[in-house]
């Protein structure tokens, strides 16, 4: 199951701030070690806004492939249409041709 990286961050988020609620409720913590804490969260928090940051790039970077990738496959459908319409052009002109070649014998065999 894939997680939009805003949900994770968001979650992670809320793990920090319950970690810090109940870290806080601990009545023998000094306040440098409240301090301490925050610090390690406030750190933890920015490596997560970063690794979101870089998530959200190559995000951006794929749907710029996609968007590539799909206007080369629509040239790909127009020129195979295109040359399936030469096809079927090219093959009515065959078979004219063969007509032809039929009517120029047959006549050629009624003036002999």
């Amino acid at each position: 199951m894939l997680l939009h990286p805003i949900l994770i961050l968001n979650y992670s988020i809320y793990i920090s701030n319950v970690q810090m609620f109940s870290f806080m409720q601990m009545p023998d913590k000094s306040a440098s070690d409240i301090v301490a804490k925050l610090t390690y969260l406030l750190a933890e928090n920015n490596s997560l806004v970063a690794r979101l940051d870089e998530s959200i790039a190559i995000i951006d970077s794929r749907d710029k492939e996609i968007e590539i990738l799909l206007q080369m496959l629509f040239e790909a459908n127009e020129t195979r249409s295109l040359l399936e319409h030469r096809l079927t052009e090219l093959q009515k002109l065959q078979t004219q041709v063969i007509d032809l070649k039929k009517l120029i014998l047959l006549s050629a065999t009624q003036n002999l």
